[in-house]
């Protein structure tokens, strides 16, 4: 009966860390891999564009 117990605390722990750290990873491995791009300053109007540099 523990070790029921003990297995769904495990399980339980584990779905917790892969929501948190999922996303998160996610988005900085398809930054990385340029499949999009970074977040800044948005408008739903226009499309993203670079900040000119003077």
């Amino acid at each position: 009966m523990l070790f029921i117990w003990a297995d769904s605390i495990v399980v339980l722990f584990s779905v917790l860390v892969y929501e948190l750290a999922g996303p998160t990873l996610t988005k900085i491995a398809l930054t990385a891999a340029g499949e999009i791009r970074p977040e800044g300053r948005t408008s739903a109007r226009v499309e993203n564009k670079p900040e000119e540099v003077a």
